[in-house]
């Protein structure tokens, strides 16, 4: 008879296999994975454990029970935790997925979204409404710090950098029992986190993967390490660190300890992630809450229209230009994207004179030949 709890993975990447699965693992679960990337699944599946690696210590954690899509729809399904780890435009695919689990699973589960969604709990928790699942906890969860696996991924698909600072924050309940190797958070103090995460690290990585598109680096860590681009990164989470503060006055030390970190962690040798992964999906990047357009709006609300001077602000309005620019879209056709649709009137006027009209100006003096401005 089983004695561990049982969780269900889903995403094996970089948070799956370098985060959730070994803090699981620490705390005694039995984990499952479930991916559609087949190669790591087969090599998991042979394996039955995987290399982290970091710090020059080579680790091995196991053994992993691991399944395919087919293993999981034959296999007995008794998962007491689900963790999502997907991208952002594969939830609706887990929904149905996870509707099949709970149809056939034997005991209730808790579901935990590890995603870079502001409210992502709420929003995976109308997706599962609509494929018919409603009796279901969905909480809120978040890797703090995530090392990414490549460029060793080519190498062996299970490779997977594991850095000790790396921290998995859970949303606490009194409906999820406690796992031992997580750090537990109320739901005011989870949004904070998501923003030392979102903003800190999430808005400045993707401003460096972008600003190394342009200047053809191959590696984020050369981008960080060498002046004068490591000022430009540390500027900008300055800049970051302060808005931050406007919101949460009484956390400020918190934040510059944060912010110092991030920094560390931009500059790490571990941190060789591609460019062009970073940059992927560039349209999501620059929806009005996302990790572009967004900080500019989040800059603009918290600190004023004096930022405009600040020389940090202008270099990120015009890498956002070249972000449109890489997905190629013009400011016109950007507010047409449906994701506008959902901003109130007042918030949309605000966000529109206050950064979008910059970005327009911006966008025609630097990108005419790609506007219809």
């Amino acid at each position: 008879m089983r004695t561990k709890p049982h969780a269900l993975c889903i995403g094996a990447g970089a948070v799956g296999r370098g985060l959730i699965a070994p803090k699981l693992i620490d705390a005694g679960f039995m984990v499952t994975f479930y991916d559609v990337d087949k190669n790591v699944i087969d090599r998991l599946d042979q394996m039955k454990y995987y290399p982290l690696v970091g710090r020059g210590v080579f680790k091995w954690i196991g053994p992993i029970g691991v399944y395919d899509e087919q293993d999981l729809i034959c296999m007995e399904n008794d998962f007491d935790y689900i963790f999502v780890s997907v991208k952002a435009n594969n939830l609706s695919i887990v929904a149905d997925t996870i509707r099949y689990i709970i149809e056939n699973n034997q005991k209730k589960s808790i579901v935990y979204i590890i995603e870079n969604l502001n409210d992502a709990a709420e929003k995976f928790s109308g997706m599962l409404n609509d494929v018919g699942v409603n009796d279901i906890t969905v909480l809120n969860g978040i890797a703090n710090v995530v090392v990414p696996i490549s460029p060793h991924q080519e190498q062996d698909p299970t490779f997977t950098v594991y850095d000790p600072n790396m921290e998995l924050v859970l949303e606490k309940t009194k409906d999820a029992p406690f796992i031992n190797t997580a750090r537990y958070v109320n739901e005011d103090e989870f949004n904070f986190e998501w923003l030392m995460k979102f903003y800190l690290h999430c808005s400045v990585h993707a401003f460096v993967a972008y600003w190394g598109i342009q200047n053809n680096f191959e590696y984020i860590h050369e981008v960080v390490t060498s002046s004068p681009h490591d000022a430009i990164v540390s500027g900008f989470i300055k800049m970051i660190s302060t808005a931050m503060k406007v919101h949460y006055p009484d956390n400020a030390k918190e934040i510059d300890d944060r912010g110092k970190f991030e920094f560390k962690c931009m500059a790490d040798h571990l941190m060789m992630d591609d460019v062009y992964r970073v940059a992927r999906d560039p349209i999501r990047k620059l929806e009005y809450d996302e990790r572009l357009i967004g900080l500019l709006y989040f800059l603009r609300i918290s600190l004023g229209n004096f930022i405009c001077d600040h020389d940090s602000y202008v270099k990120l309005v015009q890498m956002t230009n070249n972000a449109i620019d890489c997905a190629g879209l013009t400011p016109d056709s950007l507010l047409g994207e449906d994701f506008w649709q959902e901003l109130p009137d007042a918030t949309f006027d605000t966000f529109y004179y206050g950064v979008i009209e910059e970005l327009r100006n911006d966008w025609t003096e630097r990108f005419s030949h790609n506007t219809n401005s």
